[in-house]
């Protein structure tokens, strides 16, 4: 859990500036006075969320029982409650007017299920936002200098994902399924973050290293990690 909290703080950092400007731009979320954070994890962006817009009430719900202890422990908003729930069961007397689910669509087992579940959380006037990864088949990470290493290991990792029962072209597929379903698309964005604008060289290099740890012992792929770590350390000492 403590790799995994680390690896989640930094990314937070990562992606941060563009969740507040994608939501900054949204009129459903300045409508929105109910949220529901699916998969909050130890519940940083729901802090971060209450903190710039305080008016607001904020659930979140995660799997995971020390993500919930830690973020229960560390909040004092009274507008803000962690459960630990799993989606598929979760169930409210309310209906949230804005959802959101950050790297949380790639694990699922049922997307479709999944829909349905957000069907019975929602109104007319709800709105959802996803933000998740791509599939590694057709998004590639660029290093300069090269870490040939990383591309190659989240290939594997996008297999080792189906092979569990989700996907990491999760977007791809709810594209597909979205027209079948109560919910239409609104907006839709390719980002692309840069650890030089967000990050520090160091702490690029912790991410980096510790996204490839946490994957390589939940999915425990057939990857060479020592010349993974001499990539890089030549990536972390070029200018």
């Amino acid at each position: 859990t403590s790799l995994y909290r680390k690896a989640l703080e930094i990314q937070l950092k990562l992606t941060t500036s563009d969740i507040l400007e994608f939501l900054a731009d949204t009129e459903s979320w300045s409508k929105s006075n109910e949220i529901l954070d699916i998969g909050c994890g130890p519940g940083d962006l729901v802090k971060l969320l209450s903190s710039k817009f305080s008016h607001k009430k904020y659930t979140g719900i995660d799997l995971s029982e020390d993500f919930i202890g830690i973020a229960k422990k560390g909040s004092t908003a009274n507008n803000i409650e962690f459960m630990q729930q799993d989606i598929y069961n979760y169930s409210s007397n309310i209906t949230y007017d804005f959802i959101h689910a950050r790297a949380v669509l790639q694990h699922l087992p049922s997307i479709p299920k999944f829909l349905e579940k957000l069907d019975d959380l929602t109104h007319s006037g709800s709105s959802v936002l996803f933000f998740d990864a791509g599939d590694a088949d057709n998004v590639k990470t660029e290093f300069s200098p090269d870490i040939p290493s990383y591309n190659d290991f989240m290939k594997k990792i996008t297999l080792a994902q189906k092979e569990g029962g989700g996907n990491r072209d999760c977007l791809r597929e709810l594209e597909e399924l979205i027209p079948s379903s109560s919910f239409k698309t609104v907006n839709s964005q390719d980002i692309l973050t840069s650890t030089q604008t967000n990050l520090t060289k160091e702490e690029a290099t912790s991410y980096i290293y510790l996204v490839i740890e946490v994957l390589d012992r939940i999915y425990k792929t057939d990857f060479n990690k020592d010349n993974f770590i001499n990539e890089l350390k030549t990536w972390y000492e070029s200018d």
